[in-house]
């Protein structure tokens, strides 16, 4: 029985029942193309929009900034090993940074957040588009390297280093990283005094998404600047949200999880190239059992016998198959002064006695922050691509729009958006010839 398949049936049944019922306010476009549109949010972007004369919030946020401040000066102590703290130096750095974002955002006005927010997306389509490029033609020189780009489908194994997505973490996380990305747009839109006509939620055939529905011909009479903060705050926003999530993950979610559940043995996650791993032909996936014929039972067992290790020798390492022969490196860069070039994880075995409702409960929203900031960077960066209409696209013809005649602009954008959706297309091609294996096999 696949429960994910039955909660996507239940929740599209629901989908469908709700469009039946509200036909007439649903608008179809293209056929497969439905958007329902509200008025929900509008008054709290208008809200957001006047932060800067909100005196409240601005303290809200210097407060924030100043207990960062003493975090950061805490964690240099430690890290200094002036003096011994409760909490640990990288505790007491993501802890700094939350507060620090948050505070940030909170005090600073939304016009030098403009800025900012103009910097990253900038510096963000710069950096998403010559990766693309560089992973385009390691794919075509090596069809067994990793694609750029992967579909986020629920069953989907997208990594070896990631669960399989399921149906509602999928449904949530697309939910929340929507609107937090279209919401971002109406805040600043709004403080550019250009009208939002409306917002509401969508459905590109089974896909999820949020929109809001800024007055464009009011936006076409703004400045170029105005326009490029209100097409980045979306990526921008998603970008911080990725951020956010992941420092909550790291200081609150994955620490109560991980005291939940009981861990046996350690896996191996990802091997550099070269490295002493790779080269006795070690494999990310497998178990490691023994070092040196010494049980390997978790983490601690893991490093004890690590920092035996001297640089230039020889050791066993043991998986649950087999045994290789590892020739330790040397490296200045770590405090014992070796090299391995692996990353580790300890391997679930259960829940800890009496803890098996509340592991289950944070072992599912761990999954789900986990994909949260996995999902909200991705389509942060994805957005920057100089492609049609999205953000990064709008950004792109602005600039283009800038330095030359709307013709020449157009013509420039419609290059691009060729050329980026044909680095799209083959980076997805392993993925669609897998898809088209699948759908063969089945029905033949």
């Amino acid at each position: 029985m696949s429960w994910d398949l039955i909660f996507a049936l239940i929740f599209y049944c629901l989908i469908i029942l709700f469009y039946l019922r509200n036909k007439k306010k649903f608008e179809v476009q293209g056929g497969f193309f439905f958007i329902y549109r509200t008025k929900l949010g509008l008054k709290l972007m208008d809200k957001i929009a006047k932060k800067d004369s909100n005196k409240l919030i601005k303290k809200i946020g210097l407060i924030l900034l100043l207990i960062s401040i003493v975090l950061f000066i805490l964690a240099l102590g430690v890290y200094l090993k002036n003096f011994n703290f409760i909490l640990s130096l990288p505790v007491l750095l993501e802890l700094g940074l939350l507060l620090f974002i948050i505070g940030f955002v909170l005090f600073v006005s939304l016009k030098k957040l403009q800025n900012i927010s103009i910097t990253t997306a900038f510096l963000g389509m710069a950096f998403i588009f010559i990766f693309l490029i560089v992973a385009t033609i390691k794919l075509i020189l090596n069809p067994a390297s990793t694609p750029a780009l992967a579909p986020v489908i629920p069953g989907v194994q997208v990594s070896p280093e990631l669960p399989v997505l399921g149906f509602w973490h999928w449904i949530i996380a697309i939910l929340i990283i929507a609107v937090v990305h279209e919401f971002s747009h109406g805040i600043y839109a709004r403080f550019h005094k250009i009208k939002i006509k409306s917002s509401g939620f969508a459905f590109l055939g089974p896909i999820l998404a949020a929109f809001v529905e800024p007055d464009e011909k009011a936006m076409e009479k703004k400045s170029k600047k105005s326009q490029l903060g209100i097409f980045s705050a979306g990526p921008f926003s998603n970008i911080v949200l990725f951020v956010i999530i992941l420092l909550i993950s790291l200081l609150v979610i994955n620490p109560i999880t991980s005291s939940q559940l009981q861990y046996e043995g350690v896996k191996i996650v990802s091997i550099e190239k070269n490295s002493p791993f790779e080269l006795a032909g070690l494999q990310p996936g497998m178990q490691i059992t023994n070092i040196n014929n010494a049980e390997i039972k978790n983490l601690n067992d893991l490093v004890l016998e690590i920092n035996k290790l001297k640089p230039n020798t020889k050791i066993n390492i043991s998986t649950q198959n087999e045994t290789f022969l590892v020739n330790v490196a040397e490296s200045t860069a770590t405090p014992n002064g070796i090299y391995l070039g692996v990353s580790v994880s300890p391997v679930k075995i259960g829940f800890k006695e009496g803890s098996k409702i509340l592991g289950t409960i944070f072992l599912w929203l761990s999954q789900l922050f986990q994909w949260l900031y996995v999902i909200s960077f991705g389509v942060g960066l994805f957005n920057l691509l100089p492609i049609g209409p999205v953000d990064g696209g709008r950004m792109f013809l602005t600039l283009c729009n800038r330095f030359t005649t709307p013709e020449k602009a157009k013509k420039i954008w419609t290059y691009m958006t060729s050329f980026c959706l044909l680095l799209i297309f083959i980076n997805l091609l392993p993925y669609l010839i897998k898809m088209f294996s699948f759908f063969i096999h089945i029905f033949i």
